[in-house]
């Protein structure tokens, strides 16, 4: 069995405070450089002085282009948080759970010119929870991705992994630009289309950058960041029509049943009490969120 040390680490400065990656390779003694110009000359100058056999690229989101893949002899190997050649691109946990998908996950595999399109190493697939999050599901992955790696770093290591083409046929990508209906809520959704939305684009414990759900009323928006499913059958009322205000909730009138906001932000994604967002928002039981009457008579 080969054994490998790691000649640079390089990592992007941290955006607030200490980079705990560039603190915990001071301390071992590992060589590392914050940039956030990962494909610029001087920086693939420093790839080619350390001449690395190997290069690994986690928890990476600039795409390496052709003059820094060049320089690893073995090649370059990338974590992927999605079962490739789905969901490649960029925020596939979020994009698995809006689409109602009951399974996710993770995959190593080599980079070539293209995006997320390399040789496949390995994968490990696990089933979606019916209250998993965005943030929740992808600490789920990174997890699966650490133990994956255990089993088979030795092979990268020795040149015996597997190369495995993708078959493209089915293949999905979401880039930067893709957001999930633009960030908004629509109140004509189910209650399952609404929750997998809410679901999709919270990020607990970790930083969104996506978007947050948002809805309007009065012209002034608002944002949601959890939901309950109340009641399922479709009531009297038109979808986006508040049902009832209760201490911990907001029903709503969705396509096929009643859905309580429990945890919403003002229009400054300062988080309110129910009763004082109610206040603030002049919500009683009867009002429509904005939007919702025009949408009914088109539907």
């Amino acid at each position: 069995q080969q054994h490998a040390s790691i000649g640079l680490v390089v990592t992007e400065p941290a955006s607030a405070g200490k980079n705990i990656l560039t603190d915990y390779c001071r301390r071992a003694g590992i060589p590392v450089v914050e940039t956030n110009r990962l494909n610029q000359p001087e920086a693939v100058d420093l790839f080619r002085r350390t001449a690395p056999d190997l290069l690994f690229s986690i928890n990476n989101f600039k795409i390496i282009k052709e003059p820094l893949l060049a320089i690893p002899a073995d090649g370059t190997v990338n974590f992927h948080n999605g079962p490739l050649p789905r969901y490649g691109g960029v925020n596939p946990c979020s994009w698995a759970i809006v689409n109602g998908e009951v399974e996710h996950g993770v995959t190593w595999h080599y980079v070539d010119v293209g995006i997320d399109t390399g040789e496949i190493i390995a994968q490990s697939r696990f089933p979606i929870g019916a209250r998993d999050t965005a943030g929740g599901l992808t600490v789920r992955c990174i997890l699966e991705g650490v133990r994956l790696f255990g089993d088979i770093v030795s092979q990268i290591v020795d040149g015996t992994a597997p190369r495995i083409p993708q078959d493209r046929t089915n293949a999905s990508y979401y880039s930067l630009k893709d957001v999930p209906n633009q960030g908004v809520i629509d109140f004509s959704w189910t209650l399952a289309e609404l929750d997998r939305f809410v679901r999709a684009l919270s990020f607990y414990p970790l930083k969104n950058t996506l978007a947050y759900p948002k809805a309007t009323c009065r012209s002034r928006t608002f944002y949601v960041e959890r939901v309950v499913p109340v009641v399922s059958g479709k009531l009297a009322a038109s979808w986006g029509t508040v049902v009832e205000i209760w201490p911990d909730r907001i029903d709503v009138q969705v396509a096929d049943g009643v859905v309580g906001l429990t945890s919403v932000l003002d229009d400054e994604r300062r988080t309110m009490k129910i009763v004082d967002f109610a206040s603030s928002y002049g919500l009683a039981a009867g009002t429509l969120f904005d939007g919702a009457a025009v949408l009914q008579e088109t539907m």
